[in-house]
């Protein structure tokens, strides 16, 4: 007999568009693991919530024990705070100005 374990997507970042992720990830039947540096974060009303400072390397580190896979909707994929993190997490940087916004 097959074990099914639900995937859990880790986010970094706890703001709305991590809440929105989670709540729309909940139907899907996947998992949510919020990490983010203040411990009022909203995603934290609708997923697990871990508050840590990103240069902790040990929170990192359990924040990446429970998840299968790690996205950032934030700007927490920045070289400096990349340093620290686990090796198998690789994070592609989100363009910090979309080709739409005005730039003046």
């Amino acid at each position: 007999m097959s074990t099914y374990r639900q995937p859990v997507l880790g986010i970094l970042g706890g703001g709305q568009l991590a809440r929105m992720l989670a709540l729309a990830a909940a139907p899907l039947g996947v998992k949510t693991q919020v990490v983010d540096n203040v411990a009022d974060a909203c995603a934290g009303q609708v997923a697990p919530l871990i508050q840590a400072d990103w240069s902790d390397q040990a929170a990192l580190d359990a924040f990446a024990a429970q998840v299968d896979v790690v996205t950032s909707i934030s700007r927490t994929c920045r070289p400096r705070l990349r340093a620290g993190w686990p090796a198998r997490w690789r994070c592609i940087p989100i363009p910090m100005r979309w080709p739409w916004h005005r730039t003046g």
